[in-house]
């Protein structure tokens, strides 16, 4: 685990979709609500899609899942 900001995460797209396997899941946790749907569209590009999200406060955790 660790804090790594939108930006960072964004930029590694293409890196994560090539290292998890089909099906594989991904969980990034302490998303701002703002960067939220920044991070879903980007990873759509890749077919890295959120299967799952949890809220408290204005944080999110969101499980995605290569398709």
């Amino acid at each position: 685990l660790a804090n790594i900001n939108r930006h960072i995460l964004v930029e590694s797209a293409s890196e994560i979709y090539r290292i998890l396997k089909p099906k594989g899941q991904l969980l990034v946790s302490g998303i701002l609500l703002p960067d939220a749907e920044i991070l879903r569209q980007e990873y759509a590009h890749f077919h890295i899609l959120p299967t799952r999200s949890v809220q408290i406060d204005d944080w999110l955790g969101i499980y995605f899942q290569k398709q």
